[in-house]
C-alpha cells in the first residue's frame, strides 16, 4: 500500500432496529457472489464481500464492556486488511489476540478463513449496526483513513412504527426502552461533514432497481483505486469536518465540555426522578433520591476534571463537537456504573 491506494471499501449500513439492515447486507453480499459466480474469467476483479453483524459478535454486554467490543471489532477488521497485504499489524500482543479471535469468528461466519483465496481480492467490509450517533460513524470512517479504503454509508431510513413491530417479533427483540432512545438519539447522515457525503438512502421497502444501483456503485469503486488526498495524512481535515471552536483554544473546548455534561446530568436526573414517580404510581413508597443526586454530580466532576488534564489540541474530538459528546458520554457512563458496583444496593438508572 505503498501508495496509498486501495480498492477496499468499509460501509456502514445503519439504521433503527428492525429496519432490514441485516436483509439489505445479505442482499448486496448474495447479488456480489452471483456475479462472481456467472462470469469466472472476471472472478478475480469480483470484491470479497464480508458482512459484519454487531448483534451477532457483541451480544448483550455490560455497559462497561460495549466499547471495548466495538473497539475488538475493528481492530478485526484492520488484521484481516493488513493480512491480505502482508503488512504488518500496530497493534499490542493483548489487543492482537483479542482482535485475531475475533477476526476468525468474523471469517468464519462468512465462510471464509485466512487461507481463503479470497483474500486476493478487494474487500467490501458491510458493516451491519445501528450506529445512531454520528462519532460511530466517525470511528468506522477514522479506520478507513488509516487503512486508505473507500469509505461510504448505506443509511435505511424506515419508518418508525414499522421498526417497531418488526423489532418485537424478533427471537431476541431490543428492548422498548432501549428503541425509544434510538428513536430518539439517531442522528441523520449530513453532507456537510466529509465523512457522510458518500451517503446513500434505502427505505425498507426498497426496490430491486435501487439495489442494483447501489451494487453498481460499489463495483465500480473497487474497479477504480482510491486515492486519498495527502491532506488527510495524520486526519489533519478534521477541522474542516466537524465543528471550529469560536476562540481555538483549550478554554473554549473545556467550556463546551462542560455544557455537555452539563446536559447528560440533566438526562441522568430526569431518569431518576422519572423511576421515582413509576414506583409512587405502582403503589410502592417514593425513593429517595437525594444519594443518586449526589452520585451523578460527583461523577460529572470526576470526568470533567479527567478531560482537563488531557492535551485536547492534539485530540480529533477536540475538532468534533459530535466526537467530544461520544467520549464524555462514555466517560460518565463508565464513571456512574463504577459508582454503582461500589454500592451495590442503588438502582441503575435507565435500566
Amino acid at each position: 500500500m505503498a501508495d496509498k491506494r486501495s480498492k477496499s471499501l468499509l460501509i456502514t449500513v445503519f439504521g433503527l432496529p428492525g429496519a432490514g439492515k441485516s436483509f439489505l447486507c445479505k442482499a448486496i453480499q448474495d447479488a456480489i457472489l452471483a456475479k462472481s459466480s456467472l462470469s469466472p474469467t472476471s472472478a478475480s476483479t469480483i470484491p470479497t464481500v464480508i458482512t459484519v453483524s454487531y448483534d451477532v459478535l457483541i451480544p448483550q454486554v455490560q455497559p462497561l464492556l460495549w466499547k471495548g467490543q466495538r473497539r475488538t471489532v475493528l481492530n478485526a477488521l484492520s488484521l484481516i486488511y493488513r493480512k491480505s497485504t502482508d503488512e504488518k499489524t500496530t497493534l499490542d500482543d493483548e489487543s492482537t489476540e483479542e482482535a485475531t479471535k475475533m477476526a476468525e469468528t468474523i471469517l468464519q461466519l462468512n465462510g471464509l478463513s485466512f487461507h481463503s483465496t479470497a483474500f486476493r481480492r478487494p474487500f467490501v467490509f458491510l458493516l451491519d449496526d445501528n450506529f445512531y450517533y454520528r462519532s460511530m460513524r466517525y470511528e468506522v470512517y477514522q479506520l478507513a483513513v488509516t487503512l486508505r479504503m473507500g469509505f461510504r454509508l448505506i443509511f435505511i431510513d424506515g419508518n418508525c412504527n414499522i421498526c417497531r413491530e418488526r423489532n418485537a417479533r424478533r427471537s431476541a427483540p431490543v428492548p422498548n426502552e432501549i428503541f425509544e432512545r434510538m428513536t430518539g438519539l439517531l442522528e441523520r447522515p449530513e453532507t456537510k461533514y466529509r465523512y457522510e457525503e458518500n451517503s446513500r438512502d434505502f427505505k425498507s421497502n426498497w426496490q430491486q432497481e435501487e439495489l442494483d444501483d447501489a451494487i453498481a456503485c460499489i463495483l465500480n469503486d473497487t474497479q477504480t483505486p482510491f486515492v486519498w488526498s495527502q491532506d488527510l495524512e495524520g486526519m489533519k481535515d478534521m477541522e474542516e469536518v466537524g465543528l471550529k471552536w469560536k476562540d481555538g483554544t483549550t478554554k473554549g473546548v473545556n467550556h463546551t465540555a462542560d455544557l455537555i455534561l452539563r446536559g447528560l446530568v440533566a438526562e441522568r436526573l430526569l431518569a431518576a426522578a422519572m423511576i421515582a414517580d413509576r414506583k409512587v404510581a405502582a403503589g410502592n413508597k417514593r425513593d429517595d433520591v437525594a444519594n443518586d443526586v449526589a452520585t451523578i454530580i460527583a461523577c460529572k466532576r470526576m470526568v470533567f476534571l479527567q478531560f482537563k488534564k488531557m492535551d485536547v489540541t492534539t485530540l480529533d474530538m477536540a475538532m468534533d463537537r459530535d466526537h467530544l459528546k461520544q467520549w464524555l458520554s462514555d466517560a460518565f457512563e463508565e464513571t456512574y456504573q463504577k459508582a454503582c458496583s461500589i454500592f451495590p444496593t442503588k438502582e441503575h438508572l435507565g435500566t
